[in-house]
């Protein structure tokens, strides 16, 4: 997927937010968790947290909905992971207004205005066997501005092949 789809789709899910759906969604957009590991994920199946509106994915994620004090619910949730001795690659905590997320293997925490999810994706590319340091090598602002004039160019060479060929 090219680095722009992630934010996209990403702003697709923010601007037609459904809460129940969104952290199922959210996982969905980076393609190295399985749908399938997503579906258990959803029913309950492979869900190692039996707390309503937490989800835990092993290794990958610790996801906690609240309706209150974010910063609060996220000290909290630290807290607790850290007693039951478990090792979530990301954890996430949101009020859908505010969301806290912490990448547990370099230490850099999020704390960012709900919509501002889609410009923080690059955030979460772990999951996709991105690390930080792969990432950082090409510069984000130059693999935007690239995929984008390819896809202008694309379009531009779909909207007008018929002048191509009438000369």
């Amino acid at each position: 997927m090219a680095i722009t789809e992630y934010e996209d789709k990403i702003k697709d899910i923010v601007e037609n937010l459904d809460k129940e759906e969104f952290i199922f969604e959210f996982l969905g957009v980076y393609s190295k968790i399985a749908k399938s590991t997503i579906t258990k994920l959803r029913k309950g199946t492979n869900n190692l947290s039996k707390v309503p509106g937490e989800y835990h994915l092993k290794n990958k994620l610790y996801f906690k909905q609240v309706s209150g004090d974010t910063l609060q619910a996220f000290t909290d949730l630290i807290n607790k992971i850290s007693q039951q001795n478990v090792n979530p690659r990301y954890i996430m905590v949101t009020d859908f207004k505010n969301l806290i997320a912490r990448d547990t293997k370099t230490q850099e925490t999020i704390d960012i205005d709900f919509k501002k999810l889609p410009r923080n994706f690059e955030f979460f590319l772990a999951w996709n066997g991105i690390e930080k340091a792969d990432f950082e090598r090409e510069n984000p602002a130059d693999l935007k501005a690239a995929e984008r004039f390819a896809k202008l160019y694309d379009t531009l060479l779909k909207d007008n092949v018929c002048m191509l060929f009438s000369k």
